[in-house]
């Protein structure tokens, strides 16, 4: 019971490292992804900048007969401008966002397999418990009828017992020999 218990601590210690290790690198990717996104929203603004002065300095170059003219395209250059870097900053969060999904999945996804360790972990000491007892009771009913569950119905009944709980069947008869002295 108590090996049963260790092994069972061990593996749920496990099954938490990873799940940590998961997270933290989920976490960089998502950090990652916003520094990027970031980088090309700056990069994207600062092209509509250059445009935008590239446009006034076409309107402040222009002949005054053609300064109208001049002034309409470089408000057409300038929306053109505003446009490209608003759908370059919109990919760079949507690709962004993506990463978080996908980081917080994974997360979602190791911490499901943690509480699967814990519940298998508990499982493992319930029926370790129930094997030990069975166990015993299998050694006592063999102690005080003999080790022929032939002619010992308590030690039938208690055979039974640990098959139907699915107690090996080399567990069990060792159990008899030892209670018996045969081993």
């Amino acid at each position: 019971v108590v090996k049963a218990e260790a092994g069972a601590e061990k593996d749920i210690a496990k099954a938490q490292s990873k799940e940590m290790k998961v997270a933290t690198k989920a976490d960089e990717k998502v950090n990652k992804a916003a520094a990027k996104a970031t980088e090309k929203k700056a990069e994207a603004h600062s092209k509509a900048v250059k445009k935008h002065a590239d446009a006034r300095e076409d309107v402040a170059e222009a002949d005054p007969e053609d300064k109208m003219k001049a002034e309409a395209k470089a408000e057409k250059k300038m929306a053109e401008a505003n446009l490209k870097a608003e759908k370059k900053m919109i990919k760079a969060d949507a690709k962004a966002e993506k990463v978080a999904v996908e980081a917080a999945e994974e997360k979602a996804i190791a911490r499901a397999k943690t509480a699967e360790k814990k519940a298998e972990a508990a499982a493992d000491v319930k029926r370790g418990k129930l094997f030990a007892k069975l166990i015993r009771q299998v050694e006592v009913a063999a102690r005080n009828g003999g080790g022929d569950p032939d002619m010992n119905p308590t030690l039938r009944t208690m055979f039974q017992k640990a098959r139907d709980s699915s107690v090996p069947l080399d567990t069990i008869e060792k159990a008899i020999k030892r209670a018996t002295g045969g081993l």
